[in-house]
């Protein structure tokens, strides 16, 4: 494939950041499973969960089984290889690398298994992103990997663990990965059984 997608997944309220991420050769997706915007900058796409609001007029990745958005190219984000329902673009591959809800097996090797259109999210770099293409993905997400960028204006807490995370700074717990401490409130919770 002669050009790759760079999926760049920010948060919803970054929507300033869109013509920033388009001129440097990204696909932005704006976040909206947990934030709203008043408008969709021109060439985002955006995230949402099944039954939410869809504004604007791009792309959509779905979080979670649901129906294609009538009328806008969707795909699906899944965690297992499946072909893609019908209606859908193609799927959003989250091997067990990716940030929230994730997969049990490293986002490769589901990749090598998948057929059809697919985009890889799994915590890639450049090494990844690379065999990924090999491997036939159409693009690569980046989300985690965005966070130390100043652009995303984390507060100084956040900034500090985003800058000193190592591989063992995060956990998966119920299908979800998260960087919390052992003892944190939301690790007891998911523990506990409790919804993501």
């Amino acid at each position: 494939m002669s050009n790759p997608m760079i999926i760049a997944v920010i948060p919803g309220e970054l929507a300033d950041l869109v013509p920033d991420l388009i001129e440097n050769g990204a696909i932005p997706v704006l976040d909206l499973t947990c934030a709203s915007v008043s408008e969709v900058p021109e060439g985002a796409w955006i995230r949402v969960r099944p039954g939410q609001d869809c504004p604007g007029s791009g792309p959509v990745l779905l979080a979670g089984e649901g129906t294609p958005i009538q009328n806008r190219p969707t795909w699906l984000e899944t965690t297992e290889v499946q072909d893609p329902p019908a209606g859908f673009e193609g799927v959003v591959l989250r091997g067990r690398e990716s940030g929230g809800m994730c997969g049990r097996e490293d986002g490769l090797q589901l990749l090598s298994r998948q057929q059809g259109r697919v985009i890889l999210d799994a915590g890639v770099g450049p090494a990844t992103a690379a065999a990924a293409m090999a491997l036939g993905a159409e693009g690569v997400v980046v989300s985690d990997q965005l966070y130390c960028l100043p652009e995303l204006n984390l507060g100084a807490e956040l900034k500090r663990r985003a800058a000193s995370a190592v591989a063992d700074s995060s956990r998966v717990i119920g299908g979800f990965r998260l960087t919390a401490s052992a003892l944190s409130p939301v690790v007891r919770k998911l523990s506990g059984g409790a919804d993501p």
